[in-house]
């Protein structure tokens, strides 16, 4: 079972690294055949097959491809969001989803409860290369191909959700439209969608770009700035050894430079120097755990 799981980058599947076969992504994970609850992607997700391959491609904001065997079992996705574009280039057939790509059942269900769309754009291009042949089909929803709703456990959309390419998005039942005020807003997300504020969620106008973010991220570590080559970060108590890594990109999101340290962090504000060799146009600075690499902090984007 996948739960409390997060991604924040893009996610992308080059054509040569799987010609020849099925491909499946998703901003959590690729292919699943359990449950996942309370889980994030903020990053786009994209799949592209090489022109020799007429296979299956499905990328999905949390999950590309559900395949469930086990008779009269039921599995969910249930508490999490996706607010990344979702984009399937194929020869072949095609499905792209807000929440999972492609669900295939083989006697179980898949049911998805309580989730948010928030994704710009979802959509499957289909490229014909001349005596190839046509394939397909070729599938976008705003949830997910063959994924089951039910009215106890509404699912929401945000306004404005564009389609893209050789498709037209598809809306399952029990599916609202929801605007930009509510996404924000922490009240909207205890009364419709019914997720835990008191542990498991949190949200602050200042963190994850206003969207809901795990409580554990920030319950003693904060990054607050990068400035002048140092990074400056909140410790609630003091004596961890932790490891402050910074990483800059072009215009075109093209990696620079990066700076790792490994810092003792006092109780309060630190000022860790960590110099890049070139600042470029944005700024990442990560917080983690020396000991397993796990973030302590959400990272800090400028």
């Amino acid at each position: 079972v996948f739960r409390q799981c997060y991604n924040t980058a893009a996610v992308w599947m080059s054509p040569r690294s799987y010609c020849g076969r099925s491909a499946y992504l998703g901003g959590i994970a690729g292919f699943s055949d359990s449950s996942l609850s309370d889980c994030y992607n903020l990053g786009d997700v994209g799949v592209s097959s090489c022109s020799e391959a007429h296979y299956e491609m499905a990328c999905g904001g949390i999950v590309g491809m559900y395949a469930l065997g086990e008779s009269g079992q039921e599995y969910q996705i249930a508490n999490c969001y996706n607010a990344g574009k979702v984009i399937a280039r194929t020869y072949g057939t095609g499905y792209a989803g807000g929440i999972v790509g492609r669900v295939m059942e083989n006697y179980a269900r898949l049911y998805v409860r309580n989730c948010l769309v928030l994704s710009p754009s979802i959509g499957v291009y289909y490229d014909y290369v001349f005596g190839t042949g046509s394939s397909g089909p070729f599938k976008a929803n705003v949830l997910g191909t063959d994924a089951r709703t039910e009215s106890s456990h509404p699912n929401y959309y945000l306004e404005g959700v564009k389609s893209e390419g050789y498709t037209t998005i598809s809306y399952p039942s029990y599916t609202n439209r929801t605007y930009e005020s509510n996404v924000k807003d922490q009240e909207w997300y205890e009364n419709r969608l019914a997720w835990d504020f008191d542990g498991t969620w949190a949200m602050a106008e200042n963190q994850n770009g206003g969207l809901p973010y795990f409580a554990w991220l920030t319950e003693s570590y904060q990054l607050l700035s990068y400035t002048n080559g140092a990074a400056r970060v909140y410790c609630r108590t003091a004596g961890e050894k932790l490891l402050v890594c910074a990483a800059s990109y072009d215009e075109s999101g093209r990696l620079l430079s990066t700076a790792a340290v490994q810092a003792d962090l006092e109780n309060g504000v630190t000022s860790v120097p960590l110099p890049l060799e070139q600042e470029g146009a944005e700024i990442r600075v990560f917080l983690l755990r020396s000991t397993n690499l796990r973030p302590v902090a959400l990272p800090l984007v400028q």
